[in-house]
């Protein structure tokens, strides 16, 4: 089982990655058009969608709204220690925060392309501490937290098991358009969600398993 989920679930996300990151190096593709159409118009149209085809009641859409929020609000203050205790600078703190805060849930396959441009266009960020820290963050301590969180929403096990595999999910892809659009660490944060996506293929079909036999 935990091998059919990785083939399943994480082969074809690398599989797009590796797409991108082989269309750039043959045809040298414009990384600012494809930035902007993610987050101008394929992200937007993603959201809008997803909202008007969701099938939640008022009541739990509420309290899934107000998880995620705690969830989100938990991870900024493990990433603002994190960066003081690597004492971090700014840009690369700011980069941390998202990638922490900001997980690749239900989009998974929208920007990968665009991640593998930048990946080929990018030098990755040493695989030092605070790249550990994002991963550590992201990967293991939110669903851990998502786990107690869901016990104190009192969720259903169906919704519980939902909440906390989102809440394992790897960093956005956006975090790190978002960084190459408005001036941010480039570097650190396509490192962060390269890195934690690779680490994604361990904890995410482990975590998927785990789930299934709690159900």
């Amino acid at each position: 089982m935990f091998f059919r989920i990785l083939l399943d679930v994480c082969v074809p996300i690398f599989g797009i990655v590796a797409a991108g990151w082989l269309m750039d190096r043959k045809f040298k593709l414009h990384l600012e058009t494809l930035v902007k159409l993610n987050i101008y118009l394929m992200v937007p149209a993603f959201i809008f969608t997803r909202m008007v085809s969701a099938e939640l009641g008022g009541g739990e859409a509420l309290r899934i709204a107000a998880f995620t929020l705690a969830t989100i609000a938990l991870m900024f203050a493990g990433s603002l220690l994190a960066g003081r205790i690597f004492r971090m600078p700014r840009l690369e703190r700011q980069a941390l925060s998202l990638a922490a805060m900001f997980y690749n849930c239900g989009n998974y396959g929208l920007p990968l392309v665009t991640l593998g441009v930048q990946m080929s266009q990018t030098t990755p960020a040493p695989f030092r501490a605070p790249l550990w820290s994002a991963i550590l963050l992201r990967l293991v301590i939110s669903p851990a937290l998502a786990v107690l969180l869901v016990l104190a929403f009192g969720f259903s096990r169906e919704v519980s098991a939902a909440l906390i595999l989102a809440a394992a999910a790897p960093t956005a892809v956006n975090t790190a358009l978002l960084a190459h659009e408005f001036g941010g660490d480039v570097s650190f944060s396509t490192s962060a969600v390269c890195y934690s996506t690779l680490f994604s293929l361990i904890t995410t079909p482990a975590l998927v398993y785990a789930l299934k036999l709690w159900l």
